[in-house]
């Protein structure tokens, strides 16, 4: 188990970002858009999932058609593409366990289910998952890094990066969404004071 200040050397930089976040506390909503960017940066490094629409749609088809088999043929056996593995084995899971649901869904709507059960994966096998141990170690408990972790991969910019590999599947020009801060009228940034900006 690392010590308190050292970091997994599994974690790429962006990723480390996102553990510091953990660590200096900072609200979930801030850290979702950390773990986007990073999620964003490793599936540019990966090259993203070139057949993620095709499997889309065969999740589809394999849902009307009742069969349980989404990601194709088993006999090829899993990719050594980590993040193509993990888009088949969520395929077959989600023709699984929501069939029916997705059975009413267009090819489209299936293919974007598909995409936001990926990009969790994704978040949790270069990430997350590689930080639990450190932050447990640091206070965390296991039950509240859970929810977190399933709050952060459940939220909009984790989503709104789902819609966006759909439209770039080898993650050419991915980006993460960027973060709305709220505005301040000019009236308002008068009165403050410089030395308490952060």
């Amino acid at each position: 188990m690392p010590d308190d200040d050292r970091m997994p050397r599994s974690l790429s930089g962006r990723w480390r970002r996102v553990l510091k976040a953990f660590q200096a506390g900072e609200p979930l909503d801030e850290i979702a858009y950390h773990v986007a960017r990073a999620t964003a940066g490793t599936l540019r490094r990966a090259h993203g999932i070139p057949e993620l629409p095709r499997l889309g749609v065969q999740l589809h088809q394999a849902a009307v058609a009742g069969a349980t088999d989404a990601a194709g043929d088993r006999s090829r056996g899993l990719p050594a593409h980590i993040p193509t593995r993990l888009a088949r084995r969520a395929a077959e899971m989600l023709a699984t366990v929501m069939k029916d649901r997705l059975a009413l869904t267009s090819p489209d709507e299936a293919a974007l289910t598909l995409a936001r059960r990926v990009v969790a994966d994704v978040a949790y096998a270069f990430g997350l998952d590689r930080m639990a141990p450190i932050l447990i170690a640091s206070g965390y408990s296991p039950g509240e890094l859970r929810s977190s972790f399933q709050s952060i991969t459940r939220s909009n910019p984790l989503g709104e990066l789902a819609k966006r590999l759909l439209d770039h599947p080898d993650a050419s020009g991915l980006r993460a969404p960027g973060q709305r801060r709220p505005k301040s009228a000019t009236a308002d940034l008068m009165d403050i004071d410089i030395a308490e900006m952060p």
